[in-house]
C-alpha cells in the first residue's frame, strides 16, 4: 500500500477504510481519555483560541477520505504535470484538505493529534492514542472471532462514528452546540 495516497479501491482501500474506521472508533469511545491525556492547565487555556484547536475532541477526515469511508467515488487528482514545466514525473494534486481547526485530522498520508501543547512530552499521549486503538483492534478481532462479517463490523464501526467525524469550522461558535447534540464532551470548564 502506498502510505502517500488515499487509496480509491480494492484491498487497500478495505484495509485503509477499517483502519480508519478503528481509528474514528478510538476517539469516539475515549473522548475525555483523550482530554485527560493532553491536560494541562497552559493547555486548557490555549485550547480554543490562539491558533489551537477547540477544546472538543472530533475528526476532521477531508473529502478524499471521507469518500473512501462513505463508499463514495473520489474524484479524480489533477496531475500537475502538464502545468509545470521542469517536471517530467507524475506529480498529483493533494487529495486532502487540511483543517486547522480540528484537534485530531487526517493530513495526507496520517492522522495528526494537533490538541497537545507543544511544551508537553508526548509519549503519554502517543501511549493513549495506541492502547485506544489497540482496544478497539481487539473488539474487531473478537467479533470476527464470533463469526461477524468483516462488511457488517464496517457498516456498524461506521454508523457509530458519524458524530466524532466534524470537517467544520471549530471555532465556530455553534459548534460546541452541535457537539452536544452529537453527544461529545464539551469541556466548558475554560469557556
Amino acid at each position: 500500500m502506498n502510505l502517500f495516497k488515499v487509496p480509491k479501491k480494492g484491498q487497500d482501500a478495505t484495509l485503509f477504510k477499517l483502519f480508519a474506521l478503528i481509528n474514528l472508533s478510538a476517539i469516539a469511545n475515549n473522548q475525555k481519555l483523550y482530554m485527560g491525556a493532553i491536560g494541562s492547565n497552559g493547555n486548557e487555556l490555549r485550547l480554543g483560541g490562539h491558533e489551537a484547536p477547540p477544546r472538543i475532541i472530533s475528526v476532521f477526515l477531508g473529502s478524499a477520505v471521507s469518500n473512501v469511508i462513505d463508499n463514495k467515488q473520489a474524484a479524480e487528482l489533477l496531475n500537475l504535470k502538464e502545468s509545470l514545466p521542469n517536471v517530467s514525473y507524475d506529480l498529483y494534486q493533494e487529495d486532502t484538505d487540511r483543517n486547522r481547526t480540528s484537534p485530531y485530522a487526517y493530513t495526507g498520508n496520517k492522522f495528526e493529534f494537533r490538541a497537545a501543547g507543544s511544551s508537553q512530552n508526548p509519549s503519554f499521549i502517543m501511549a493513549t492514542i495506541a492502547a485506544t486503538i489497540a482496544s478497539e483492534v481487539n473488539k474487531v478481532i473478537t467479533r470476527l472471532d464470533n463469526g461477524e462479517t468483516l462488511e457488517s463490523i464496517m457498516a456498524d464501526l461506521h454508523s457509530k462514528t458519524q458524530n466524532i467525524r466534524f470537517d467544520g469550522n471549530g471555532y465556530d461558535s455553534k459548534w460546541p452546540e452541535e457537539a452536544e447534540r452529537r453527544g461529545l464532551y464539551v469541556n466548558k470548564k475554560f469557556s
